[in-house]
């Protein structure tokens, strides 16, 4: 061999083993980067679970606090519907005579009374029970005829006094 195509030969492994070098050492570079990339991508996928997790407890209480809110508004409701007008009626019962009130529905146990005094519509509280004034009737104003189930009943729970305490 020569010494020209030694020479050449030598460029030629030496440009080679350059070559190889610089591809180390690029591939080292990249593999430094997608490490580091990586690492940040950890950091950054913790921070958002972190993140989310918060999320979750911010719904969970807020969701706590709107029941706490529904309850109250319930309660604020009720009580606003309490008029402190209550005074004394005298309680008299009457029992289906198969005739719709003077609102026009048909009567119910538990839930009916007739009185000339307070308006169609009207709720009443009666020893704890309300009712709904749907009808009218003979009576004076200072009475409240509630609709039991029957004649028999109507007569064993004769006439009584009670405060009533008048709804809005």
């Amino acid at each position: 061999m020569t010494s020209k195509s030694k020479l050449g030969t030598i460029i030629l492994v030496g440009a080679i083993l350059c070559s190889n070098y610089a591809w180390y050492n690029h591939t080292k570079d990249l593999e430094v980067k997608l490490e580091s990339r990586s690492q940040a991508i950890e950091i950054l996928d913790t921070s958002v679970k972190r993140q989310s997790d918060y999320v979750m407890e911010l719904k969970t209480d807020l969701q706590a606090k709107n029941e706490e809110i529904l309850e109250l508004q319930g309660k604020v409701q009720k009580a606003e519907r309490i008029s402190y007008n209550t005074r004394e009626y005298e309680l008299t019962f009457y029992a289906p005579t198969g005739n719709l009130t003077a609102s026009g529905t048909v009567p119910q146990v538990g839930r009916t009374v007739a009185c000339n005094s307070l308006p169609l519509g009207c709720h009443v509280m009666i020893n704890g029970n309300e009712y709904v004034v749907e009808d009218t009737g003979g009576m004076s104003d200072n009475v409240i005829d509630i609709f039991v189930g029957s004649e028999e009943e109507a007569y064993q729970l004769g006439r009584q006094r009670a405060m009533v305490h008048i709804l809005n």
